[in-house]
């Protein structure tokens, strides 16, 4: 009996090291699409589509209009088609003076529905710069507009896409996770999930870790 016993011992032992071994390796993102599949988890996707994108100048300047959002790609700033300039807030830790500056020629542009409903608009940006060149092209600029806010709201994140929107948990409201820097003056990264509604948005940490280099030359990262 006591063999028998060793091998069950044994065999306990080896199902819980590879277990903790599973638990350790977390979730590898080696790129946009796999980082938003982790960040995402079981969170059920809101409904995107894609704008056409409407670019000009005239004697007020240049330009681009998506989905009733006109860009001025000049001034940095956002307004309603036809109406009054929308208030430019900045989520997040890093002060604005630190932030890759926008180029504000948008990269692309999302119509969001939530369960059927429309939400608003989700537009990228690209940074100019050393923010548009080498490994510094990962980072991006969001920003979401709620059909009936009064606010433009800016997330800067690594490999930061439209594409990861979900609903939130109450309704009316979407859900952004990004991963962002946790500190200034720090390569130190953390997951951040933005819970917005047509009035404000609200930072929720993620609890799990965030290992890898933004900068190396895969740019992979392990979520644990």
């Amino acid at each position: 009996m006591r063999p028998r016993r060793g091998l069950v011992c044994l065999g306990l032992l080896l199902v819980l090291g590879i277990a903790a071994a599973s638990e350790g390796a977390g979730e590898v993102a080696g790129d946009t699409d796999q980082l938003i599949r982790v960040l995402r988890g079981a969170s059920l996707p809101v409904e995107l589509a894609a704008l056409k994108m409407a670019q000009g100048c005239g004697p007020a300047g240049c330009i681009a209009a998506l989905g009733g959002v006109v860009v001025d790609t000049e001034a940095g700033a956002l307004r309603r088609a036809g109406g009054s300039t929308l208030e430019w807030i900045v989520a997040g830790r890093i002060p604005v003076a630190d932030l890759p500056e926008v180029n504000w020629a948008p990269l692309r542009g999302f119509r969001v529905r939530r369960a059927g409903r429309s939400w608003g608009v989700c537009i990228e940006f690209g940074h100019t710069g050393l923010g548009n060149s080498g490994r510094a092209q990962r980072w991006r600029t969001l920003v979401l507009v709620p059909a009936s806010g009064r606010s433009a709201h800016r997330f800067t994140g690594y490999r930061a896409s439209c594409e990861a929107l979900v609903r939130g948990a109450h309704s009316g409201e979407v859900a952004l996770p990004i991963v962002e820097l946790a500190q200034p003056g720090t390569a130190t990264l953390e997951i951040v999930w933005h819970r917005c509604d047509a009035q404000r948005c609200v930072r929720e940490p993620d609890p799990r870790s965030v290992e890898g280099s933004p900068a190396s030359e895969d740019g992979r990262l392990t979520i644990q």
